[in-house]
Formats: structure tokens, C-alpha cells, sequence
């Protein structure tokens, strides 16, 4: 596939908070959907962020794999559907080294598969998350999902149906850099957090 540029506004790893087990996690900055509530809306604009190339990021997912032993890359945002070549091609890359790929989408999966390269993105996605985020129906029983109206979908058996990590409770984890507060997770009210201090790769403000 072509070096594609893409515009992200950030990258955790490791991080268990953004799904099972130690995984690579990016935020792809855009989102025309912006559901009312989001926790992460500085990521609607398009023109925020960062560029970066699928080249680069692919070469960094190969050494966090060997750094950290990750099992799997989450792609979030934002919509990582609004830049669906490049998630399409770091998917693909994910599943060629044997990592699993969890994708959330405020798109429902029926709009999806209408159109060939959205189905041609979900046939590299292990597990996807979709629907809108609703403030009013928060989620409090399936772990890393925001409200209750969102569907997991199991797209491979990659990942058992029944993995018990996805009926912990959400955590947050919070990282000191440089003198930088770096937290990621899931920060909405009424939830319980255990809370993990960790170190990732970015000394950055993390969705």
C-alpha cells in the first residue's frame, strides 16, 4: 500500500487502558460526527494535530511491539473512519505481525459495510465499537465502551467472545514527563478507576 499522510493527535504506549492487554493506541484527529458530550472534543477539527506518514507509524508499531510486548493497536479518536486508507493500512500492518486490532467508530457497522473500502477496513478489524457516543446512556458494565447504545462486534475470533478483561472495571492511567501530566483512560463520572501511574512513549495531553 502507498505511504499515505495522516493527521493524528497522539499515540499511547503501552497502555491497558484503551483495551485487552498492552496495546498501541492512536487518536486520529477529525471527526464530523461530533456526538454532544464527547470526552475528546478538541479532536473534531481536521486541522489539528499532527502529520504524520503510515511509513512512520508503521515503523513505530514494529519497535513498540519489540519495547513493550503489546498484543494489540486501538485506533480511536476523533474518527479514524474520516481517514480510512491510512487506518485501513496500519490495521493490515497490525494483523501481518500478529497484533489484534480494536477500532471505535461513531458510524454504525451496517453504514459501514454499504461501501467497499469501509468493508475492505473492517476485514482487517478484529473488534469494533460503533455508534455515537450518548452523555445520557453511559455505559457501567462493559469495560473501554462509553455509552450503552454502542454495539461490540466481534469481526474474527482473534479475541474469545468471552475475555474476561472486558468485564473489569475502566481505569485511567496517569504519566509525569518533563513535568507534564500525561492521563488517558476513561475519565467519566460515576465510574470507578483503579488508576495506574504509568510511563508511555509521549509526554503529551492524552484523550
Amino acid at each position: 500500500m502507498p505511504n499515505l499522510a495522516v493527521r493524528i493527535s497522539t499515540i499511547a504506549c503501552p497502555t491497558e487502558a484503551e483495551g485487552p492487554g498492552k496495546r498501541w493506541a492512536i487518536w486520529f484527529q477529525g471527526c464530523s460526527i461530533r456526538c454532544p458530550g464527547c470526552c475528546n472534543p478538541h479532536l473534531f477539527t481536521k486541522d489539528g494535530g499532527i502529520l504524520r506518514t503510515t511509513d512512520s507509524l508503521k515503523s513505530e508499531l514494529d519497535k513498540a511491539v519489540i519495547k513493550h510486548s503489546i498484543e494489540g493497536i486501538t485506533l480511536l479518536g476523533g474518527e479514524p473512519t474520516e481517514q480510512l486508507e491510512a487506518a485501513t493500512e496500519l490495521a493490515e500492518h497490525a494483523q501481518l505481525i500478529g497484533l489484534t486490532v480494536l477500532a471505535f467508530t461513531g458510524n454504525k457497522i451496517e453504514h459501514l459495510q454499504e461501501h467497499p473500502a469501509a468493508k475492505r477496513f473492517l476485514d482487517k478489524v478484529d473488534m469494533l465499537v460503533d455508534g455515537p457516543f450518548d452523555a445520557s446512556k453511559l455505559e457501567t458494565r462493559r469495560r473501554w465502551i462509553g455509552s450503552t447504545n454502542q454495539r461490540l462486534h466481534f469481526l474474527s475470533d482473534r479475541i474469545p467472545r468471552h475475555d474476561p478483561r472486558w468485564d473489569l472495571s475502566n481505569t485511567i492511567e496517569i504519566t509525569v514527563r518533563h513535568g507534564q501530566v500525561v492521563i488517558n483512560g476513561f475519565p467519566l463520572a460515576g465510574h470507578r478507576y483503579p488508576i495506574g501511574i504509568t510511563e508511555n512513549s509521549h509526554g503529551k495531553n492524552i484523550p
